[in-house]
């Protein structure tokens, strides 16, 4: 019985979340955006990673702070997608700017 009450509970908010009009005010979307030719971090060893190195990949670089909340609840989801088989193309970069 509790696995059906939660999967109606699923069912009935994804398709809320599904219907619901997204108000979005802050998008620009940028024609001729500028594109960089060099761009290097250092990484926890202080090497330089060069991201010219990992042309044609899907790259996801996650600035984020270890002091905030919501920056460290999403590490384990981004690590999760980072190890998935089937986005063998997805290099994840967490950057640390604390």
């Amino acid at each position: 019985m509790k696995f059906l009450i939660i999967f109606i509970y699923l069912i009935v908010t994804s398709y809320s979340y599904a219907t619901e009009k997204l108000d979005i005010k802050n998008i620009v979307i940028i024609k001729n955006p500028k594109t960089y030719e060099e761009v290097i971090f250092k990484d926890v060893n202080q090497k330089d990673i060069n991201l010219i190195n990992y042309k044609g990949k899907l790259l996801v670089l996650n600035f984020l702070a270890t002091w905030c909340v919501p920056c460290r609840e999403e590490i384990p989801s981004l690590d999760l997608l980072q190890t998935d088989d089937r986005l063998s193309n997805l290099k994840v970069f967490p950057i640390n700017i604390g």
